[in-house]
């Protein structure tokens, strides 16, 4: 009976310093867990702010940039682009600019001749 009650002892033993051992690793895990939350949080919480500022930054940018268009004579965007050139089409009016200053230094010489 004296063997029973040692091994039963044992054995509780064991099983004691098992369940210590795994309520040990539990609260490792759960304080890890708890600072990978607050972690989440901080980033969270400081991507939210950075979105507020980005946002921000963008309606300021849109203000001053529509405010641009209208100290140029734009209403609007849409009439902005369809005022702009293509490279063929300035090179071509660059072509006719020094035609007519060619021809109007020609005709200027050609009034001195005569």
């Amino acid at each position: 009976m004296f063997l029973q009650g040692a091994l039963r002892k044992d054995t509780e033993k064991k099983h004691l310093d098992e369940l210590t051992a795994n309520w040990d690793f539990a609260g490792k895990r759960k304080t890890n867990a708890e600072s990978n939350a607050l972690s989440a949080q901080t980033l969270v919480n400081e991507r939210t702010a950075n979105e507020q500022k980005q946002l921000t930054a963008h309606d300021k940018a849109q203000l001053v940039y529509s405010a641009s268009l209208r100290d140029n004579g734009f209403d609007g965007e849409a009439e902005f682009k369809a005022a702009l050139l293509t490279e063929n089409e300035l090179a071509e009016l660059n072509r006719k600019i020094s035609d007519y200053e060619k021809n109007g230094f020609q005709l200027a010489r050609d009034r001195q001749k005569q």
